[in-house]
């Protein structure tokens, strides 16, 4: 798993949905617990989109934004970063908001 993260493009050769699975959630726990970025993030979603996986894609989006969220106000660190950037919002915006 740790050298998947390290190296995403490996993502490419993993063909079982249930390490994918396990990757999706890993990612974004790391995620919330701040031991991986955006960027990386980024990385997985474009790679996911390419495999053509959109329900990884759509749930990789979730988790990252449900495990930041705010439990005072209810506002997740994931969207505040995803909004701030444009490069995530070009990848996806259009292809899955509707999923979202």
């Amino acid at each position: 798993m740790d050298e998947i993260i390290k190296n995403p493009k490996k993502l490419k050769n993993v063909k079982e949905i249930s390490i994918k699975y396990l990757l999706t959630t890993t990612l974004a726990e790391k995620y919330s617990l701040n031991k991986i970025d955006l960027k990386k993030i980024n990385e997985f979603i474009k790679i996911l989109d390419e495999m053509d996986n959109p329900e990884f894609v759509v749930l990789l989006i979730r988790l990252c934004s449900q495990y930041t969220k705010d439990k005072k106000d209810g506002t997740s660190r994931f969207v505040k970063e995803f909004g701030t950037s444009k490069e995530l919002k070009m990848a996806v915006f259009d292809k899955y908001l509707k999923y979202l």
